[in-house]
């Protein structure tokens, strides 16, 4: 009988009581009732069966009166001292199409040997876990696996009910949780160099497009100052300031420019530097017979200089010497303090932002730490990404819950595991009693209200069934021996 399939039949056979006889012509009378699963008995669809022969009827059911592990079939006959048994009563349905399966020469069911209606797999697991798992010839034994097929056994034998989706489900795992830890990792080894990285581009901001956002330096350092002063020295040099005082004046070979002011106030006097006479021709000139010579000249400025101060034009000259001499202290005691304190601060600061965009320039420069850093998290993602692309490889075969390792071989090392654990299920249900291991019949094995434990008492240690086992068995008479035959299958010698 199979399970849940419509259009099969159960075949009944009906006696009389009285004398064992097939009863022909009652299938008006006959009626029946199906059980399924241990549940309650429903009467089937097929009110009244089809007579056959000889005492045997058949009952048409229903896709859904068969829907069931365990079918019992209860019939019936109105007909006084009509007995009507199921041939047999109780049946464990098979799964639809079981019988269609066929074993080809090698051992292979032939849909599965044929493949029929499957996809051939390609890519680089084909090699290693083959079509359809058929690679995985040397699968070692797992002793995690005992209970599991013992359980399995135990189901079969119990219900013959193949296990579901959901136990295969709980003993099979999927690489996502390994796969989401990995992606949980990078994100949290990127999330945090971005971190690092706006720190860094916070701290380099302020320095804006070629520095222009360093607008508060402080002072300047001592290598700032010593340039400053260089090129200030090299601006008044280039404009010829220095010959002034510093450098050599030539009135013979004047330097710059030759229609500069004082080059064109300066005239050569034996290489000595003097005004020309255009320069001095709108001076004052004397009368009444003074002295206009150079001697009576210098007579002059010397008592010019000479006089006191606040005389006359010698206090001005005085006075402004002393102005003169505290411009020369402001610039040569104040002014370079001030300018030593900005040095000292510039270079501070100028040390440490050269300290830090050096150390940027370091860091991102190819081969530097950030360069490395990065350059080692994309390696590592580089061959995560290829490790993942393999295990999405190898694993695709595989199936949701394993449902694609339809064809993986029998491994020979198995057969000690699961004949072990078929016989431990065996065992487990005392099933070994029957014929392999002793039955005390004193001593029961299993559960007492079981089948064969209600059936079965001790005779002096031996078994025998009870007195309620047998009650409804057919009594004989006058001592004879009376052999009733049931199609020539069924002899009952009472």
């Amino acid at each position: 009988m199979q399970k849940n399939v419509a259009s099969q039949k159960w075949l009944v056979f009906a006696f009389d009581r009285t004398d064992n006889t097939p009863k022909t012509g009652d299938a008006a009378q006959i009626t029946a009732k199906v059980r399924k699963d241990y549940g309650t008995a429903t009467a089937v669809g097929d009110t009244n069966p089809t007579e056959i022969e000889d005492g045997y009827y058949e009952f048409d059911l229903t896709q859904a009166e068969t829907n069931a592990n365990v079918l019992d079939l209860l019939p019936e006959s109105s007909t006084s001292d009509i007995q009507v048994i199921g041939v047999p009563g109780r049946v464990f349905t098979t799964p639809p199409n079981f019988f269609a399966l066929g074993i080809e020469a090698d051992g292979d069911l032939t849909k599965v040997n044929t493949l029929d209606g499957h996809t051939v797999q390609t890519g680089d697991s084909f090699a290693r876990i083959g079509a359809n798992g058929g690679g995985l010839s040397a699968v070692p034994w797992n002793s995690s696996w005992d209970t599991e097929v013992q359980s399995e056994c135990t189901d079969a034998l119990n219900a013959y009910d193949p296990p579901t989706k959901a136990e295969l489900d709980s003993a099979h795992s999927t690489t996502d949780g390994l796969i989401t830890a990995v992606d949980d990792l990078v994100d949290t080894e990127i999330a945090a160099i971005k971190s690092v990285v706006d720190d860094i581009l916070l701290d380099t901001e302020v320095i804006g497009v070629a520095g222009a956002g360093l607008t508060d330096l402080g002072g300047m350092s001592t290598t700032m100052k010593a340039q400053v002063n260089t090129e200030a020295d090299s601006a008044l040099a280039d404009i010829h300031l220095d010959h002034l005082l510093a450098a050599d004046y030539d009135p013979a070979s004047k330097p710059g420019t030759a229609t500069a002011l004082l080059n064109e106030l300066v005239e050569n006097d034996s290489g000595v530097s003097r005004f020309t006479t255009n320069a001095l021709e709108q001076g004052p000139s004397g009368g009444g017979g003074g002295d206009a010579t150079e001697a009576k000249q210098d007579q002059l400025i010397a008592a010019v200089i000479t006089n006191a101060a606040g005389t006359d034009i010698a206090a001005d000259i005085i006075a402004i010497k002393a102005e003169t001499a505290a411009i020369v202290e402001d610039t040569g005691t104040t002014i370079p303090a001030t300018l030593t304190t900005i040095d000292n601060f510039l270079d501070t600061e100028v040390a440490a932002i050269l300290d830090d965009t050096n150390e940027l320039q370091g860091d991102w420069a190819n081969g530097g730490r950030l360069d490395l850093l990065l350059d080692s998290v994309i390696s590592k993602i580089d061959v995560i990404d290829g490790i993942v692309d393999d295990i999405l490889v190898d694993t695709a075969v595989i199936g949701v819950a394993g449902a694609g390792l339809t064809a993986v071989p029998w491994n020979a090392a198995w057969d000690t595991e699961v004949q072990s654990e078929c016989n431990d299920a065996l065992v487990a249900l005392h099933l070994d009693h029957i014929l392999a291991a002793d039955y005390d019949p004193a001593s029961k094995p299993g559960v007492a209200t079981a089948l064969l434990n209600e059936l079965i008492e001790s005779d002096s240690g031996v078994s025998r069934f009870t007195a309620n086992a047998l009650e409804t068995s057919p009594s004989g008479g006058g001592g004879g021996t009376t052999n009733v035959s049931v199609e020539g299958e069924i002899t009952v010698n009472p």
